[in-house]
This record gives C-alpha cells, sequence and structure tokens, in this order.
C-alpha cells in the first residue's frame, strides 16, 4: 500500500496494489480446475473397468457355448470401448483459446440437427433475448448437446408419443439462463444427485461421460447448473451463464 500525505502528514489518499493478489487468485483458481480435471482422469481410468469387465464376461460365455452371437456382443462391446476412449481423449483435448461467438445461433444449429434425427419428438426455441458470449465454443456445443440427448433419452425411455423439448434463452439481470424441459421419464431423488458425478448413467450400454463436458463447462466458463425433475413428468435442466 502506497500512502500519500498532505503537509501536515495526515494521510489523503491510499493506493493498494492488487496485482500480486489478482495474479495470485487466477492462479489458484488455475489450480482447482486442473486439480478437478485430475480427479477426472482417475475417474476415467475407473470408468474403463465397466465395458472391460462386460467384455470379458462375454468371452467367456463364448469359450464355453461357441455360439456366434456372442461374437457379435464381443465386437459390440470393442465398439463401446473405443468410442469410451475417443470421447474421454476429446474431454482432455488442450482447451481452445477462447472467442465470441452467438449462443442463440449455437443452439438453432444444434436443435436442427437434433429435429432431423428424431423427427417424432417436437422441439420448440424461444429467444427472449439474444446472447454474445465469451468462450470456448465447441465445449459449450457439447455440453449442450449433451443436456439435449439426455432429454430425447429420457423421452424415448417413457416412450411417449407426445415427446417435446423446449429451449429457453432469458436474459437476467447479472447473468443469462439457458433453460431446457422435457417431458420425459423424469429423474427420482438418487438420478439427480448423481447428475453430475462422473461416468454416472442409467442407460445399459452408456458411458456416462457426457455429464464430464457438461463439468468441464462449468469449471472454464465459471457456469452454473441447476437440475429440477419429477420422476414420469419431466426435467427443467438451467444453464446459468456470467454475463
Amino acid at each position: 500500500q502506497v500512502n500519500i500525505t498532505d503537509q501536515n502528514n495526515f494521510i489523503i489518499l491510499a493506493i493498494n496494489d492488487v496485482t500480486n493478489y489478482n495474479k495470485l487468485k487466477r492462479s489458484l483458481e488455475s489450480a482447482k480446475r486442473f486439480a478437478r480435471l485430475g480427479e477426472i482422469l482417475a475417474d476415467a481410468a475407473h470408468g474403463l473397468k465397466t465395458p472391460i469387465a462386460r467384455l470379458k464376461m462375454v468371452f467367456q460365455m463364448y469359450e464355453i457355448t461357441r455360439e456366434e452371437e456372442y461374437l457379435l456382443q464381443i465386437e459390440k462391446e470393442i465398439e463401446n470401448i473405443e468410442k469410451f476412449i475417443k470421447e474421454t481423449l476429446e474431454l482432455f483435448r488442450e482447451a481452445k483459446e477462447k472467442k465470441e461467438f452467438n449462443v442463440n445461433i449455437l443452439i438453432d444449429t444444434i436443435i436442427y440437427r437434433f429435429k432431423e434425427a428424431y423427427p417424432n419428438i417436437r422441439f420448440m426455441v424461444e429467444n427472449t433475448t439474444y446472447i454474445n458470449t465469451v468462450g470456448d465454443e465447441w465445449l459449450c456445443k457439447s455440453a449442450i448437446i449433451n443436456i439435449l440427448q439426455n432429454s430425447v433419452d429420457a423421452i424415448l425411455m417413457k416412450d411417449s408419443s407426445e415427446g417435446c423439448i423446449i429451449v429457453k434463452i432469458l436474459e437476467k439481470k447479472k447473468n443469462y439462463k439457458i433453460m431446457f424441459f422435457d417431458n420425459g421419464i423424469g429423474m427420482g431423488k438418487r438420478e439427480k444427485e448423481q447428475f453430475l458425478k462422473p461416468f454416472f448413467t442409467t442407460k445399459e450400454n452408456g458411458t456416462g461421460i457426457g455429464t464430464i463436458f457438461l463439468e468441464k463447462l462449468l469449471i472454464f466458463q465459471n457456469a452454473k447448473l441447476h437440475v429440477n425433475s419429477i420422476k414420469n413428468k419431466g426435467t427443467i435442466i438451467s444453464l446459468i451463464l456470467e454475463k
């Protein structure tokens, strides 16, 4: 701190140099991020055990029975492992330089592809504001795709002929909110608690790695995620981005 005094030696101005403090704060935030990514990497190694265990079990059944159906299952499990490894490598790719992009355009592009892939589900986007943000567009895209895919899966599991997904883009005083509504099967208390845990999945052949893209977005974009869900009714996921 530098004090500026008058002729009577009274302090009239105090200047605090916060440069080192800000540098330290950024270093601590960076250290926390990389520490969390290290934990995720350890979880990834652990998560690989499940598909490998399934592969070993199917192979043992083939050795016993020599039935060709187990060969097809072996091929499927190998594909699952390949997918898991590919997604894990994508997850730990070096973050791209942050740049400005429009979230509305990004969401419209993603929704267009989902409409083509799932013509029996109704998709709606309600734009009440337009969001230009600075960050990793690829990471944001991966996280939004994961949220929408979870909504689609929830609707397909419910086996409803009136599946609907609504995306609302809202502007608040201090942040932007992107809300994803679906009328799928919903989640119980345990599923909500486990939602962002690494590699948690309720799907038979799911890897659960998609939720990690969400967590990575929360870490590197200082974003927040809220989940509200009622079993057999539907789910609302709110993604909150800083202005």
